[in-house]
C-alpha cells in the first residue's frame, strides 16, 4: 500500500559502475553483466555471465584519470550453481583481455 501511495522505503542508488543497490538488510545488489547464459542443471536453473572488474582507485589521485587509463575494464566469467546455491569466479576460462580494442575518450 505505501508503495502504491508513492512512498518506496527501498530506494535505488547507483554507484556509476552498472550496480545499482537497494533495501536495507539485507541489501539487494544488481550489476550489468554481459553474456548472460541460463541453463538446467538437475532441474534447477544455473547460469553464467561476464562482469567488468572495475580497478581500486587511489583516492590521492583524480578517479577519472585512473579510470581513462583503465579503460575498457576486462572481463571476468562467472557462474551460480542452483543445485548448490553458489556463486564462482571460473579462472580456467579466465579473464576477457579486451585491451586491443580502440579506448573510449571522456564526453
Amino acid at each position: 500500500m505505501r508503495f502504491a501511495a508513492g512512498d518506496n522505503p527501498y530506494r535505488v542508488s547507483r554507484n556509476g559502475f552498472g550496480e545499482m543497490a537497494c533495501g536495507g538488510n539485507p541489501w539487494l545488489v544488481a550489476r550489468r553483466v554481459f553474456d548472460l547464459t541460463v541453463f538446467n542443471v538437475d532441474g534447477l536453473e544455473s547460469m553464467e555471465w561476464e562482469q567488468e572488474e572495475y580497478p581500486t582507485i587511489d583516492p590521492k589521485k583524480p578517479a577519472v584519470d585512473q579510470f581513462i587509463v583503465a579503460m575498457p575494464f576486462p572481463r571476468s566469467h562467472w557462474r551460480f550453481d542452483g543445485k548448490n546455491n553458489t556463486m564462482t569466479r571460473l579462472e580456467s576460462q579466465g579473464a576477457t583481455d579486451r585491451s586491443q580494442k580502440p579506448r573510449r575518450r571522456p564526453r
